[in-house]
């Protein structure tokens, strides 16, 4: 690995297997379909102040990798890079903002949360990117409410896909849960958020053959910026976008 190009902030919090078995046995797998990762354990080992928590910073085999991160992102602004924070999960899963609570991850996923976490300034952001999805997802299990879920057979056939589409999630594997297009929660995000930009992904879902079926996915985007009412300005077309014409949907609709 090039230890060149990985840092880990001093103060990151590790994942022991002590914190796993904390949410495995207090049943929130179970009873809001939580991944069971043992990430919400860490948070509230740390809100808790307990000494026996480990930081980064105590793992000698970490060392070549650990660094203070926000002195090191305040010099990279400092000669004019440019900076990319990306977020965790969505914003419906915010323990402080969705609707759906407890149904939610452990740390809040708003813009302002991820640069807090960074350590840097609101004054260093210049763009706000807010990605939303043809069809939203959840995990697998009692993981909440998902207004018109669907499932990936559906999403299979009506998008005329000669192989099986489904999403499993990173951690479980298990298939995760999926819907039809929902403006609301987006609606929620974009008040929180402020976004400058905001992307489409998961076009290539829609249909197997996007050239063809231009007509119908050009109806699908102007059917989801009605609903938002803002306009999008990126689209995600999936793996197979080097494979299209430049231009198979413009934003000059």
């Amino acid at each position: 690995m090039d230890i060149g190009r990985l840092f880990i902030d001093a103060d990151a919090v590790i994942i022991t297997e002590e914190l796993k078995n904390r949410e495995a046995q207090s049943g929130i797998v179970g009873r809001i379909g939580s991944t069971g990762s043992g990430t919400g354990a860490a948070v509230a080992a740390r809100i808790n102040r307990e000494e026996s928590l480990l930081f980064a910073k105590d793992l000698p085999e970490l060392k070549p990798f650990v660094t203070h991160v926000p002195e090191m992102l305040r010099n990279a602004l400092g000669q004019q890079e440019r900076i990319i924070i990306e977020g965790t999960q969505g914003f419906g899963l915010s323990p402080l903002h969705a609707r759906h609570y407890p149904y939610t991850t452990s740390r809040d996923t708003t813009a302002a949360a991820f640069l807090a976490e960074t350590g840097l300034s609101p004054l260093d952001v210049d763009d706000v990117i807010l990605t939303i999805r043809a069809f939203p997802i959840r995990v697998a299990g009692n993981s909440g409410p998902l207004a018109e879920e669907i499932n990936w057979q559906i999403v299979t056939v009506e998008g005329g896909h000669s192989q099986q589409i489904e999403e499993r999630t990173s951690v479980t594997k298990k298939s995760r849960r999926v819907a039809r297009f929902d403006e609301k929660i987006v609606k929620q995000a974009i008040i929180a958020n402020a976004p400058t930009r905001i992307v489409l992904n998961h076009i290539d879902y829609l249909h197997s053959n996007l050239t063809i079926n231009k007509e119908a996915i050009e109806k699908f985007i102007h059917d989801v910026e009605y609903r938002i009412a803002r306009k999008i300005d990126m689209f995600g077309y999936g793996p197979e976008s080097n494979k299209l014409k430049r231009g198979v949907i413009s934003n000059d609709r």
